[in-house]
């Protein structure tokens, strides 16, 4: 675990919505929902990279990685700990995302964010935001500690799944769902 992740996720809960970077294993599990045959990912909230890292990983070399992240220190931690021609760090709100890459442009979209943090009105834009910018059929893959936000994400994607991680700390779930 990295202490710079902490001391700063401890400093910004309000924003980080924990105080550990995600396990390996829940990293690994959201890598794995990825097809082999997408060419574009987006991450919403990087953090550290540790997600990142993992996507990258299982992409393939064609593909590109463009990661959201608005939390200065967080994004020196990603140029530090991810260096990867395929990785493009935005420093910007994820709720740009449909004017960075326009309407059914994207082929998955990882959001690490933290929904349980958002009022309302901020999880309706981003979710509406999300859709707009997926292709159809592409994947939104977004992991919570709790089914609190399951509302959201079942308004905009009626075709989704849950998937469980004991290993994170919390534990974690994960929808897919699919445009």
């Amino acid at each position: 675990m990295s202490p710079k992740f902490t001391r700063n996720a401890i400093s910004n809960i309000k924003s980080t919505g924990t105080f550990f970077p995600s396990s390996r294993f829940l990293a690994n599990k959201i890598s794995r929902l990825i097809p082999d045959n997408v060419t574009n990912v987006v991450e919403l909230g990087a953090g550290n990279g540790a997600v990142t890292k993992s996507l990258l990983a299982h992409m393939s070399a064609d593909a590109s990685l463009d990661c959201y992240e608005i939390n200065a220190e967080f994004i020196k931690l990603l140029k530090n700990n991810v260096s990867d021609e395929r990785l493009t760090i935005l420093e910007r709100s994820a709720l740009e995302i449909a004017n960075d890459f326009g309407n059914d442009a994207i082929d998955v979209v990882v959001s690490c964010l933290p929904l349980a943090l958002f009022n309302d009105s901020m999880k309706e834009e981003l979710m509406a935001e999300i859709h707009k910018s997926l292709k159809p059929g592409g994947l939104f893959i977004q992991y919570q500690y709790s089914l609190k936000d399951r509302k959201f994400i079942n308004k905009y994607f009626a075709k989704n799944t849950l998937k469980f991680v004991l290993r994170n700390a919390p534990p974690a779930f994960i929808y897919l769902c699919e445009k």
